[in-house]
């Protein structure tokens, strides 16, 4: 970005960043000029000014956005598909998952794909993630 800043002339600028502990965003305001560099006591005497303007223009861009994230419907996983993600997340492989529940090591896999297809994740690491996440792997929600 700052090559392409320099193809339209500008040299000189600096950044001041937001973070919003209240709604949990963060911004940046960049100011960049093509004439003589930035010295310390130009930096100090228009601080404030820049954190002024960018909690301002901060707090502008936030009352664009909605108000609550969109909340997607949580997939329905079956039982057996909670029971496998559990065992995935104890650490066992599908062969000794399938050792446990008495089932063969492609019907686990069976399993694991089809909760990684209802969670929309890419793999078996992350569906663990996603199901600890949405409630599925605590201890009341397991059998």
């Amino acid at each position: 970005m700052w090559e392409t800043l320099e193809l339209q002339g500008l040299q000189h600028g600096w950044s001041q960043a937001v973070h919003d502990e209240e709604t949990g965003f963060c911004s940046i305001v960049s100011l960049a000029r093509s004439h003589c560099p930035i010295n310390m006591l130009e930096l100090y005497e228009y601080f404030g000014f820049s954190v002024f303007i960018g909690r301002h223009l901060h707090k502008l861009v936030v009352q664009t956005l909605p108000k609550e994230p969109a909340k997607s419907s949580m997939p329905h996983l079956s039982p057996r598909e909670i029971d496998v993600l559990k065992l995935a997340a104890a650490g066992k492989t599908a062969y000794e998952s399938a050792r446990i529940l008495n089932l063969s090591a492609r019907t686990i896999n069976f399993h694991v794909q089809e909760a990684i297809r209802k969670l929309g994740v890419n793999n078996k690491v992350s569906a663990v993630i996603a199901a600890v996440k949405a409630g599925y792997l605590n201890s009341n929600a397991m059998r």
